[in-house]
């Protein structure tokens, strides 16, 4: 039985791509800066201003509403987050990259546990508009 891991490389800049070693062979996602891109099968690069539609989005709260079938000027960056000790405190602080709007708020929401939310997206850079 093979294991199905996954391998990340650059492609010499133009974009990341990423494979799946299976039974199946390899499957490949790989960035393409001029059209449609499905998140997060297909990693955006940093700091380029993208379009995002968020197609499917199960976790909302009064801090994050569902975005479910809207679109962002987005970027998708390193942001600041905190991460929190069972009884609330914080034990420290880690960058992560996130996709966040033109104002700088996070889009997707974080520090739920992935079993309950789910945020499917498709990008592309925000001059193909």
């Amino acid at each position: 039985m093979l294991e199905t891991r996954v391998i990340q490389f650059a492609d010499g800049g133009a974009g990341v791509s990423a494979a799946r070693v299976g039974a199946g062979g390899i499957t490949m996602a790989k960035y393409n800066p001029q059209g449609w891109n499905e998140y997060p099968r297909v990693k955006p690069p940093v700091g380029v201003v993208m379009c995002l539609e968020v197609t499917q989005h199960t976790f909302s709260s009064l801090l994050y509403p569902s975005r479910e079938g809207k679109r962002f000027i987005a970027l998708w960056k390193p942001v600041r987050l905190a991460v929190f000790a069972e009884d609330g405190r914080v034990t420290r602080r880690v960058f992560k990259n996130r996709w966040v709007d033109e104002h700088g708020a996070l889009i997707e929401a974080y520090g739920q546990k992935p079993e309950q939310k789910t945020f499917k997206a498709r990008f592309r850079p925000w001059d193909l508009e």
